[in-house]
């Protein structure tokens, strides 16, 4: 513990102890299957590729739980534990939902919502391409509630061809929860963004590239998994309060960490 620096509002904490989940956690993993998912065969297809990559990865050392969300989040129906990417095949229509809108603040809020008694390592991974024109839930509301349960939100963002507004104003709300929760993104298909090569439109798969896309949201999926946590005096504050975390390695380097960028008050 001695390693790690923490802050809160510029005024330096010790940590207590760092501790390993005692638990598999638990992941929930929501797919957004409005009709801008469907722009193009390939998009849709991509989508559940993606989907499917994390479950297999996050089956073998979690507690996995498959939605769906257009309008409304459902779960996916499931068989068994061991055919969980059969039942993600089957619950991924193959074509868009009439009128299909989006609610993605009320997915993630009603995934959060799923996972009971949180424990150390819980994580939310939604695949999408940013928009939202339904949720009625505010981005500070799902933050509180995230955070002050230890609940992590990833992204991985699917952004070929023109944003709308709603997409465009959906992608910088969602990049802020990821980072606030402490949660990891990936970003594919505009300019600048991990894999641009499926930009455009299209959002055509190559056999080159598809493999290095999997295997990055493999390493995504077990680094959400595989956390640790480190225990620190709360200090007595009735708003929340800004947190800023280092490791100094004895052996120097850098250490990349992801970690929710404020602290609540208990039962907030």
């Amino acid at each position: 513990p001695g390693a790690f620096h923490i802050r809160i509002n510029g005024h330096e904490i010790s940590p207590v102890g760092v501790t390993l989940p005692t638990e598999p956690p638990r992941f929930v993993l929501l797919i957004d299957t409005s009709g801008s998912m469907y722009d193009s065969d390939s998009k849709w297809r991509l989508t559940r590729a993606i989907a499917e990559q994390a479950a297999r990865t996050a089956a073998s050392d979690s507690k996995i739980s498959v939605f769906t969300f257009t309008e409304q989040i459902a779960p996916i129906t499931r068989t068994a534990p061991e055919n969980i990417i059969q039942d993600i095949q089957r619950a991924f229509p193959g074509k868009a939902p009439p009128k299909a809108q989006t609610s993605l603040f009320d997915a993630v809020a009603q995934g959060a919502a799923a996972i009971e008694d949180p424990r150390p390592g819980d994580a939310i991974l939604v695949i999408t391409d940013g928009g939202d024109n339904r949720s009625k839930s505010s981005a500070r509301h799902i933050e509180s509630s995230l955070v002050s349960r230890g609940i992590r939100l990833s992204s991985i963002l699917l952004l070929g061809g023109t944003q709308t507004p709603e997409e465009r104003i959906g992608e910088e709300m969602l990049a802020e929860l990821v980072d606030r929760t402490g949660g990891m993104s990936m970003s594919i298909g505009a300019s600048g963004t991990t894999y641009a090569s499926f930009g455009g439109p299209s959002f055509e798969i190559s056999r080159k590239h598809l493999p290095k896309v999997l295997a990055n949201v493999s390493g995504m999926v077990a680094t959400l998994i595989r956390s640790q946590s480190l225990e620190i005096q709360r200090p007595p504050a009735m708003k929340r309060r800004d947190l800023k975390l280092e490791y100094r390695s004895p052996q120097g380097g850098k250490v990349e960490m992801y970690y929710p960028k404020f602290v609540y008050p208990c039962g907030q």
